[in-house]
Order: structure tokens, then sequence, then C-alpha cells
């Protein structure tokens, strides 16, 4: 959509795998944390990777998406989610496979990655969407002059955590929820981005109680399980970003395909306004997403 009507965008994936395996890891050892610095992630390194954007042409968007269309296929779990649906994945390469969720490290990378964006695109507004299948530690630390290390973490009944940003000067309490919303809130003060945030759960009440526990243990269960179940989403308030949605996983994220010539019309027009953008919008996804609540919620959102 943003491609057809001209807004420009990156797609990044965050992988806990490819510092592992790939050729160019051992140029890209992390480095040795400064005094009292906040660790930005796992020890076994992390990395950013730029599938998808704007300023791709057309044959290499097309190569780009299908590449992880084919990914997405042979990756897709079968039922109960412990073994892949066909023997696919074995021609995956190594630093393309699942692994963990660096979401920390890639929220503090992402201050200079929206503040080059916005400088390079000559734009004022950005919207920063986070997306995830699960989360990452509440916990983080610094280094001391000792060599030793603090652990950055929710309070318990002798300690309390704050973090100072230096760029702003701005002291944050770490609370019961842990690193990661005090996080996505320097982002969101930093470079005043518009924060968005998708979490896909697996759509069993087992694993959905597990996975909210996990985010914050005071969050009402029963309340947001049903709520899942009429509405096919919950959301979470006073979590780091502007809108934080749970949707579920597994088939409910079938899509189907749709002609944005049929809904913006063949004629290559440089801009849109708002309104029609708003509409095209809205009648692309309509067979997309079955939820019309939760798409008026993303619309009002971004626009």
């Amino acid at each position: 959509f943003c491609r057809k009507v001209n807004i420009p965008f990156e797609l990044y994936a965050f992988s806990s795998e490819y510092s592992k395996t790939s050729p160019e890891s051992e140029s890209r050892k992390k480095k040795p944390l400064a005094e009292n610095e906040l660790s930005t992630g796992p020890s076994f390194g992390y990395s950013l990777l730029n599938f998808l954007s704007s300023r791709m042409k057309n044959t290499e968007y097309r190569n780009a998406a299908n590449e992880l269309l084919n990914y997405a296929d042979a990756l897709e779990l079968a039922p109960g989610g412990y073994r892949y649906k066909s023997y696919k994945h074995v021609y995956i390469r190594k630093e393309f496979g699942l692994g963990g969720t660096p979401l920390n490290a890639t929220i503090i990378i992402a201050h200079k990655i929206i503040n080059d964006f916005r400088t390079q695109n000559k734009i004022e507004c950005v919207n920063t969407i986070f997306m995830t299948d699960g989360e990452d530690s509440k916990y983080s630390y610094v280094e001391n002059e000792h060599y030793s290390y603090t652990r950055i973490q929710p309070p318990t009944y002798s300690t309390v955590s704050y973090v100072e940003d230096k760029v702003t000067g701005k002291k944050y309490r770490v609370g019961e929820k842990g690193i990661t919303p005090i996080l996505l809130q320097i982002l969101k003060d930093r470079t005043q981005t518009n924060l968005i945030g998708f979490y896909i759960i697996k759509p069993a009440k087992r694993n959905f109680t597990n996975q909210i526990c996990r985010l914050d243990p005071t969050l009402p269960l029963e309340k947001m399980w049903l709520e899942m179940k009429s509405q096919k989403f919950s959301n979470i308030d006073d979590y780091g970003y502007n809108q934080y949605f749970l949707i579920p996983g597994g088939d409910a994220l079938s899509t189907e395909d749709d002609s944005l010539d049929e809904i913006l019309g063949n004629k290559e027009e440089k801009s849109f306004t708002a309104k029609r953008l708003k509409t095209a919008f809205l009648k692309l996804n309509k067979n997309r997403l079955t939820n019309r609540v939760l798409l008026a919620k993303v619309i009002e959102e971004i626009t």
C-alpha cells in the first residue's frame, strides 16, 4: 500500500540468529560497554535485516517480497507449534532461522534509524510499528568502574532502578513491567515518533495467559481473553506505545489479494490527499481484517 501511494517506508527484521552464523559476524562483534552504559542486548549478538524499502526498484522489491513469502511458507509450523509443517525449512539458510526476540536492542538502535529516515525523506510525521510474537527480557544491566555488573530490573523489596537518558536529561523509573516500556518511552521522547505495537499471540487460552503474564502479571486476564474471543484483538495501555494491540496468530492472519489499481485507479499519481488515502486503506483491508474496530483504531492512530 505505501509503495503504491508513494509513502516512504523501511521494513526491518530483528534477528538473534544472523550474527551467530553469518560470515560477516566476526566484524560485528559486540563492543565493550562504557561505564554506566545500558546494555543494548544479549551477549550472543543481534542484527537488523533491512528486507524491504521504498528505495528499491520494482524488480528488486518483487524479488525481496517473494523471498519473504518463501521464508514464511518454509517456516510455517504444524498445528501445535512444535514442528515445521513441511520439509522446506531445511533449505533456509541458518542465519535466517527463527530465534529469540532482541526487542530491547532494536528499540535503542531505532533512535538513529528513525531520525535518519526523517531527514533523508524530509518528513515530519513518522509512524514506527513493532510487530513481534514474543517479548524481550524485563532486565538489563550496566557496567561500573570496577568492571562488575549492576542489574536494571523491576523493583524488589530492597532496590529500585532508574534510567537516565543523557540526550534529553530525563530520568525514568523502571516499574513492574521491566525495562522494555522505559526504552519505548525514551524512543518516543527522543524522536517524537508515533509508536504502535502488535503482539501476535497463539489463539489458545493457555498460550494467551502465559504470554500476557510475562508482559504484565497485573493485567485482567479473563477480561482480555473475552475481548480476544469476541473482538479478535485486545490492547494494553501504559506499555510505552501510543497503541499496543494483541492479535491472534495462525489462520486468523490469513489475507486475501486485493487490487490497489482498482481501488486507487490506474493513473500514476505522485501524491494523494489524506482523505483519499484513508478511504483506499479502508477498502484495501475490507477483506483482510475481519475486525473493523481494530482497523479503525489503527487508521485513527496513523492518520
